[in-house]
């Protein structure tokens, strides 16, 4: 185990961050500390080989790949968000459609009143010979209507 109090400081050494006094002094105790000059050997070594390692040259089909990674998050995929948004006006439309027929004034709705309007009642054989009998009978038939609301 490394036990020196100066073994924390053999990096910075190396490195170059020491400057003057300081530096004088570690490389006094570098002369006699064998735990330090060991540190100091082994980090030289360390920054040798990591020099001499030649790094390759990143092959075509990654390189490609990576560059098109970010262009892959630039765009969005509009087409699902618009189909939920066409089923949604959709079904609002077809909600609100039914809504108008069901309560709205719309011939085809629930309310009877535009019903009664169009049925011709059965009449009397002989009435539908006189036009005055028949223009009778559409007024009594929209009275007795307007009587009803």
């Amino acid at each position: 185990m490394k036990s020196c109090r100066w073994i924390e400081r053999v990096g910075a050494y190396h490195d170059g961050e020491m400057s003057g006094e300081i530096r004088e002094d570690f490389e006094i105790h570098l002369s006699d500390c064998p735990c330090c000059r060991e540190e100091l050997r082994s980090l030289r070594d360390l920054s040798t080989s990591v020099c001499e390692e030649s790094v390759g040259s990143m092959p075509r089909p990654l390189r490609e790949a990576i560059l098109q990674i970010p262009r892959k998050q630039a765009r969005i995929d509009m087409l699902p968000t618009a189909k939920a948004l066409a089923s949604v006006a959709a079904l609002l439309l077809v909600i609100s459609l039914g809504f108008s027929l069901k309560i709205g004034d719309w011939p085809l709705g629930g309310d009877d009143r535009w019903h009664d309007s169009y049925v011709v009642e059965e009449w009397d054989s002989e009435a539908l010979e006189e036009p005055e009998a028949e223009v009778t009978h559409w007024v009594v038939a929209g009275l007795s209507e307007k009587e009803r609301r």
